[in-house]
C-alpha cells in the first residue's frame, strides 16, 4: 500500500517536473497595419501652366498694304484749260489710249472735254481731281504701270435683252441701251453735228450712250444737230438714256411723258402742232422747238431745242465752239420746292 502510494506521487512530480521544463508559449504578437500612404493634392498650378491658362492672346493688328505711291517727275510743266500745243496733244492721245477720251479728240487744244477727262482720270486714280494735268498727273499718266483706264467691262458674251413689260396703260419705256443710234430722219432737217458732246456742269466725263454690237460694248455722245436755222438741237431721246434718273416713255396715242431733275412733262402732238405742259402749266414754245420721229403712229425720237431745255427745264446752256460741247445745268426742281 505505501509502495503503490510512493509510486503514484513519483509519477505525478515526473509529470509536474516536465510541464514546467517545456518551452513557455510565446505571446502572439499583435500585426501592425502598414502606415497609410497620404497622397498630398498639388493646390497651386505651376507658374508656367498658369501663363497659358490666365493669358487671352492678343489679337495683332493687321497693317493694310500701303497705296502705292509715285514720285511726281518734276520735269512735267502743268497743262491746264486753254493750253495749246504739242504737250496737250500728247496728254490727250494717252487719255484716249486709256478710254478717258474718244477717237479724234486729240487736237492739241485743252478745252472743256479735255479739263473733264482729266478729272475723271484723276478720280479714278486717287489724285485730285482739278482739272490741272500737273507733274503728279502726268507721272501716273505716262510712267505708273497700273494707272486705271475707264473702259467698261465687256461680257464675253453679250446677255439677251430684257424685254419690257407691257403696263396696262399700253405704256413702253424708252430702253436705257438703245440697240442703234439711228440719224435724224431726213424731212427733220437737221444737220449732224459731228464728234459733239454734252456735258454736265456738275462735273464727270460727256454723257454717253451705249449699246452692244456684237461681243463689244460701245459708247456714243447724243446726238446734236443744227436745224435749217442754226439753232441747236439734241437728242432729247439719248439725254434721258444717258442721265441717270431722267426718263422717257412714249405711249401707242402718239404722245410721251417726262420725268427728271423733279419734272413731269407731257408732250401731246396734233399734226405738227405739239403741245407740252407741267401739270396745268403750258410750256411756251417756238415753232421747231421740238421735233420727233414716228413709227406706226408712236413716237419712237424726241428733239429738242436749246431754248426748249431753257424754257421747260430752266437749263443753263453754254456751248463752247473750240470743244463744240454743249454745256448743260439743270437744276432740280424737287430740291428747290424742298427749300420753298
Amino acid at each position: 500500500m505505501d509502495f503503490l502510494k510512493t509510486l503514484l506521487i513519483y509519477m505525478g512530480l515526473t509529470v509536474v517536473s516536465t510541464v514546467q521544463e517545456g518551452p513557455l508559449p510565446q505571446d502572439v504578437p499583435t500585426p501592425t497595419l502598414a502606415p497609410t500612404a497620404v497622397v498630398e493634392v498639388a493646390t497651386e498650378v505651376p507658374e508656367q501652366l498658369m501663363v497659358f491658362a490666365t493669358e487671352v492672346p492678343t489679337e495683332v493688328p493687321i497693317t493694310p498694304a500701303p497705296y502705292p505711291t509715285i514720285t511726281p517727275n518734276l520735269s512735267y510743266a502743268n497743262l491746264e484749260a486753254g493750253d495749246r500745243g504739242k504737250n496737250v496733244r500728247k496728254l490727250q492721245e494717252r487719255l484716249i489710249e486709256l478710254g478717258y477720251l474718244p477717237e479724234g479728240e486729240a487736237d492739241g487744244a485743252y478745252g472743256e472735254k479735255t479739263r473733264q477727262a482729266v478729272k475723271q482720270f484723276q478720280r479714278n486714280n486717287g489724285l485730285t481731281a482739278d482739272g490741272v494735268a500737273g507733274d503728279a498727273t502726268q507721272t501716273f499718266l505716262y510712267q505708273y504701270e497700273y494707272v486705271v483706264s475707264n473702259f467698261p467691262a465687256i461680257p464675253a458674251t453679250p446677255p439677251p435683252p430684257t424685254p419690257t413689260p407691257t403696263l396696262q396703260s399700253q405704256q413702253t419705256a424708252v430702253p436705257t441701251v438703245p440697240g442703234s443710234v439711228p440719224e435724224a430722219d431726213a424731212q427733220l432737217n437737221l444737220t449732224r453735228v459731228e464728234n459733239a458732246a454734252v456735258v454736265m456742269l456738275d462735273g464727270g466725263l460727256p454723257l454717253t450712250v451705249t449699246r452692244v454690237e456684237g461681243d463689244e460694248l460701245k459708247a456714243y455722245y447724243p446726238r446734236v444737230y443744227l436745224d435749217v436755222d442754226g439753232r441747236r438741237v439734241v437728242s432729247f431721246s439719248d439725254l434721258c438714256a444717258a442721265i441717270s434718273g431722267w426718263a422717257l416713255t412714249c405711249h401707242d396715242d402718239g404722245s410721251a411723258d417726262f420725268s427728271g431733275a423733279g419734272y413731269g412733262l407731257h408732250f401731246t402732238f396734233k399734226g405738227d402742232e405739239v403741245t407740252v405742259t407741267l401739270g396745268d402749266e403750258t410750256i411756251p414754245l417756238t415753232k421747231g422747238d421740238v421735233l420727233r420721229e414716228t413709227a406706226d403712229g408712236k413716237v419712237t425720237e424726241l428733239f429738242v431745242t436749246e431754248d426748249f431745255l431753257k424754257n421747260a427745264l430752266h437749263a443753263s446752256v453754254i456751248w463752247d465752239a473750240d470743244e463744240e460741247t454743249l454745256m448743260l445745268d439743270v437744276p432740280d426742281r424737287s430740291v428747290k420746292q424742298d427749300n420753298d
